[in-house]
C-alpha cells in the first residue's frame, strides 16, 4: 500500500474529477445519439431503449462519483464523515477493478482499447483515495 500513497492524493482526486467529467460527456454523446451505442456496454445493447436505461444508470453513477470526490477533496461540505467517503471509494475501487476487466472481454474493440485504461486508472486512483494517511 506504501507505493499508492506515494500518489498525492489532490492529484488523485483532480484526475478522478478531470476522467469522470470526460465520462459524462462522453454518457451524453451517446445520449444524444452522436457516438452510436454500439460502442458502449460491451457492444451488447439491443435497442435505444435499453441505452437509455443504462445511459441513465451510469450517468446517474458518475454523478455519484464526482459527488463523493468533491466530498473527499474537501470542495464542498455536507454533514458526512470522511470515513464514509473512504468507504465509498474502496467499493469504487472494486467496481472500476471489475469493469477494466469487462472491458477487456468488450465485444467492441473500441471500448476495450479506449475504456480498458481509464478504468484502470480510475480503480488505481479510487484505491489511492481509499487508504487511509499515515499518522
Amino acid at each position: 500500500m506504501n507505493f499508492f500513497r506515494k500518489i498525492p492524493l489532490g492529484f488523485a482526486i483532480k484526475s478522478i474529477l478531470f476522467i469522470t467529467t470526460a465520462v459524462l460527456l462522453f454518457h451524453l454523446l451517446v445520449v444524444v445519439e452522436v457516438i452510436p451505442y454500439k460502442h458502449v456496454w460491451g457492444g451488447r445493447l439491443k435497442s435505444v431503449e435499453q441505452m437509455y436505461i443504462l445511459e441513465a444508470i451510469s450517468m446517474f453513477m458518475n454523478f455519484l462519483i464526482l459527488i463523493v470526490v468533491l466530498i473527499r477533496g474537501e470542495y464542498i461540505q455536507p454533514h458526512m464523515p470522511i470515513s464514509t467517503t473512504v468507504a465509498f471509494s474502496w467499493i469504487f475501487f472494486v467496481l472500476f477493478t471489475l469493469n477494466t476487466l469487462g472491458n477487456i472481454t468488450s465485444m467492441d474493440s473500441l471500448e476495450a482499447k479506449i475504456f480498458t485504461p481509464i478504468t484502470f486508472i480510475l480503480a488505481i486512483l479510487f484505491l489511492r483515495l481509499a487508504i487511509k494517511e499515515k499518522t
